[in-house]
């Protein structure tokens, strides 16, 4: 390939990544003006935070430009009508059942596609092996990672009562497999993020530096979920400012595991799960999710570095059979 013929592939794949960033920010903050009003109504927005999880692939769904076949038309069905009810739910809660009948049907064809998939795989052992050990890996990053968290915070104590609570564990083990008819909202980020927008940055600006931009921009685009869902306009700055170091943290670990994997399946359980030992393991009541101090900073930098070393090392060494 000439120069010239370099130079317009890389003004293409700046276009395209400028264009799914603010296509996906003008959705995600003209939603976010209805978060703000619910906030404010003393609303219920757990509705409205997960439709926003849908945006992420919805906007790279579009912009692809490809044939689309029978999962992605579903896909865009279900996130415009959690859009649609997301806006009513702000008047009328009891209309939504006739969205989560929706939604289970499309979940379950989904899961039937996938399952099918999974079974006519070759080498379905030896992914399996990889992939479990992938998970497990990710299990043991979280701990250290809230550990340390917890222990800069002086809530060290709290955090190994919260971890070492059987009846918390048989929660979480109880959970789990709801991500079998709940996870579209985390395949719809992770196929925006991991899919679609990392691997253009990482060819365009190096991997470190992409992954880092990844992060970035997938810790803004939470903007309105960090200040009226799980923050407050009080403490507006030091909520965008802990989730955006947070998800240039998580960037560097999704990134690592789905290279090594290439599983948007693996990588979207692996949010699910992230998610949902936060809830289940009261977490909130161990960090400070709102408060911005200078050891998240100490903590973000160490992990990062901990992230690229340990994981690629121990991940290059082991052997799938």
């Amino acid at each position: 390939m000439n120069l010239q013929g370099i130079e317009m592939k890389n003004e293409k794949s700046r276009n395209s990544i400028a264009m799914y960033t603010i296509s996906l920010y003008i959705l995600t903050f003209c939603m976010g003006i209805f978060m703000m009003i619910g906030y404010y109504r003393g609303i219920d927005l757990s509705f409205l935070s997960t439709t926003q999880m849908f945006y992420p692939a919805l906007i790279a769904i579009i912009l692809e430009k490809a044939s689309l076949p029978m999962l992605k038309h579903l896909y865009i069905i279900e996130t415009i009508f959690g859009i649609i009810f997301g806006i009513i739910s702000l008047f009328r809660m009891d209309v939504i059942w006739v969205f989560s009948i929706i939604s289970l049907v499309i979940h379950v064809i989904f899961l039937v596609v996938i399952l099918k998939a999974i079974i006519k795989q070759k080498n379905r052992k030896c992914n399996f092996k990889k992939n479990f050990f992938l998970f497990m890996m990710y299990i043991l990053f979280w701990l250290i990672y809230f550990g340390a968290y917890a222990y800069l915070e002086g809530n060290f104590q709290l955090f190994l009562q919260k971890i070492t609570n059987l009846h918390l564990w048989k929660n979480f083990i109880f959970y789990l497999p709801i991500f079998l008819v709940n996870f579209l909202p985390f395949i719809g980020e992770e196929y925006g993020w991991r899919f679609f927008l990392q691997p253009k940055l990482q060819d365009k600006y190096g991997k470190f530096s992409g992954t880092v931009m990844v992060g970035i921009i997938w810790g803004l685009w939470h903007i309105p979920f960090s200040i009226y869902y799980v923050g407050s306009p009080a403490y507006w700055l030091e909520s965008i400012a802990c989730q955006t170091l947070n998800c240039v943290i998580l960037a560097f670990i999704f990134a690592i595991i789905y290279d090594k994997s290439k599983s948007l399946i693996l990588i979207s359980l692996i949010h699910y799960v992230h998610n949902l030992m936060i809830g289940r393991f009261e977490m909130d009541e161990v960090i400070n999710r709102i408060g911005y101090k200078g050891t998240y900073v100490v903590l973000c930098i160490l992990a990062i570095i901990c992230v690229i070393a340990f994981f690629n090392i121990k991940i290059n060494k082991y052997k799938f059979k």
